[in-house]
C-alpha cells in the first residue's frame, strides 16, 4: 500500500560535482534529501506503531525499516530512454549523463532491486523485452533517485540500498500522425490542467492504452499490506527559455504551471488531470515527468492524499520540482485511531 511519494527531478546537476566546483541545484537538492528523509522516517514510525520492524527514529530507523525483510518497502520509478525493469546490481553511475565516477563529489551508490515488477493494464509482464533487466547502466533518474536516497539515509545508508523494485519508463511519444497532440491544436493555456486539452490527436481515446498500462503497473508496484515509499523521478518541460537544454516553446510555462498545480493538489480531480494529461503534447515539450506521474497516479488509486510541491526551479530552462504525496497513516484515520 502507498504510503507516500516523493517526487525528485530527473537531472544529473543534483549530484555533487556534476557542474565541477559549481553547485547551480544546492537548495533544490537540499529540498529533495529533507523531503526523502521526512518520507522514509515517519514510514518507519508508522512501522514501529503498527508492530513492524522499527521503533529506532531518524534514518537509523528508516534504513532499517526499509531493509531486508523490513517493514518499509522502497520502489524507485524514473523516467528513462525505454520501459524497462531494472533487476540486480544496480551502480548509480552516471554515464548516460557522460559524467566518469571520478568528476563526483560523493561516493556512487548501488542496489539490487528484484525483477518481476508489475504487469500492464492487459495482464501481461511490463517492460518485458529483450533489452529489458539487463546490466547496462542506469537512466540519468535512476541514478539520480539512489544518489539522492543515499544522500538522505546518510551514514546509515546500507550497501547495496535498499531499493526493492525499480523500473524505468520511457518518454512520452508523439502522436501517430505526427502532430503534438490534440492540446497543442487547441492551444493549452492555463485553465487546461496538466491534460493540456485532451487525449493525443490520431487515434482518439485508444491512446490513453500506456498511461492506462502505467497506472495498472503504479496499482500493482504498491500492492499488498507493506507500506510502500515511492520515489518518483522526472522533470516538468525542457523547452523554458531561450537557455532551455531544448528549443523554447511558449506552451511550456502554461503547461507546466498547471501540472506543478495539480502535483501540488493530488486531490481527485488533480489526479484525474494527471491522468488525461496529453502524452503527445507533453512528448513536444520534452516532459519526462509524463510517465513517471502516471505510474503515480495509479499507485495513489482512490486513496485520500495529501500533497506538496516543496521547491520548483526553471532557472536553467527546465522545470524541475521537489513534491510530497502522503497517504494518510492508519492511526490517522478518524475512527481507527482507538
Amino acid at each position: 500500500m502507498l504510503r507516500s511519494a516523493v517526487l525528485l527531478p530527473d537531472t544529473a546537476l543534483l549530484v555533487p560535482g556534476v557542474a565541477g566546483r559549481a553547485d547551480p541545484l544546492a537548495g533544490l537538492r537540499v529540498a529533495a534529501v529533507t523531503a526523502l528523509r521526512r518520507a522514509l522516517a515517519d514510514a518507519a514510525a508508522d512501522a514501529g506503531r503498527t508492530g513492524g520492524a522499527g521503533g529506532t527514529t531518524g534514518a537509523a530507523g528508516a534504513a532499517g525499516a526499509a531493509g531486508a525483510g523490513g517493514a518499509v518497502r522502497v520502489v524507485l520509478v524514473a523516467a528513462g530512454p525505454r520501459d524497462r525493469v531494472r533487476s540486480g546490481p544496480l551502480r548509480a553511475e552516471l554515464a548516460s549523463a557522460g559524467v566518469p565516477d571520478g568528476a563526483l563529489g560523493v561516493p556512487v551508490p548501488s542496489a539490487a532491486p528484484a525483477g518481476g515488477a508489475g504487469q500492464d493494464g492487459r495482464g501481461a509482464p511490463w517492460g518485458s523485452g529483450p533489452h529489458d533487466e539487463g546490466p547496462a547502466a542506469p537512466a540519468t533518474g535512476t541514478a539520480v533517485g539512489l544518489h539522492l536516497l543515499a544522500a538522505a539515509l546518510g551514514d546509515d545508508a546500507p550497501d547495496p540500498l535498499p531499493v526493492a523494485h525499480a523500473v524505468e519508463v520511457g518518454p512520452p511519444r508523439s502522436a501517430p500522425d505526427g502532430t503534438a497532440g490534440a492540446g497543442a491544436a487547441a492551444g493549452a493555456g492555463p485553465g487546461a490542467g496538466a491534460g493540456g486539452g485532451g487525449v493525443a490527436s490520431g487515434d482518439g481515446p485508444a491512446d490513453d492504452r500506456r498511461g492506462a498500462d502505467l497506472r495498472a503497473l503504479g496499482a500493482g508496484l504498491v500492492a499488498g499490506d507493506v507500506p510502500v515509499v515511492l520515489l518518483v523521478v522526472g522533470s516538468g518541460s525542457a523547452r523554458h527559455g531561450p537557455a532551455a537544454p531544448l528549443a523554447d516553446d511558449p506552451r511550456a510555462p502554461d503547461v507546466d504551471a498547471g501540472l506543478v498545480a495539480d502535483l501540488a493538489d493530488a486531490s481527485p480531480a488533480a489526479r484525474a488531470r494527471l491522468a488525461a494529461a496529453d502524452e503527445a503534447l507533453h512528448a513536444a515539450l520534452a516532459v519526462s515527468g509524463w510517465g513517471p506521474w502516471q505510474v503515480l497516479v495509479g499507485a495513489a488509486g482512490a486513496a485520500a492524499v495529501a500533497g506538496a510541491v516543496e521547491a520548483a526551479d526553471t532557472s536553467l530552462g527546465a522545470l524541475h520540482l521537489v513534491g510530497t504525496w502522503t497517504v494518510a497513516a492508519p492511526a490517522d484515520v478518524p475512527g481507527d485511531a482507538a
